[in-house]
């Protein structure tokens, strides 16, 4: 698979100042677009009613260190349809170092 133009837009990203950048941001960016484009991907069905979701939220699985032994936490992004690639490279940061920051691990 070719994924020439990917590369290129995350060296890009990583020279404007978004240090890891990565091909988790730019899959979660390019979700929030397909979603601001096609709001019906958002939307999901509860009895025979179909609802909007206001913002899109992705739940992912992280460690505190990176170490095969460190615990497990789940940590929940949640982005809105108009985000840009250095939004979502925010929010998932902050996320993810405010976890790794505190003692006790709170999956709540």
């Amino acid at each position: 698979m070719k994924i020439s133009n990917a590369e290129r837009d995350i060296h890009e990203k990583r020279r404007e100042g978004l240090k890891h950048f990565g091909m988790t941001h730019l899959f979660l960016a390019a979700y929030c677009r397909c979603v601001a484009e096609y709001p019906a991907l958002n939307r999901y069905m509860a009895g025979n009613k179909i609802y909007n979701r206001d913002s899109i939220i992705c739940s992912m699985i992280i460690k505190k260190e990176m170490s095969a032994d460190s615990p497990d936490t789940n940590i929940k992004v949640s982005l809105d349809p108009s985000d840009t690639a250095g939004d979502v490279y925010n929010k998932f940061n902050e996320l993810v170092q405010a976890n790794k920051e505190t003692e006790t691990l709170d999956n709540s």
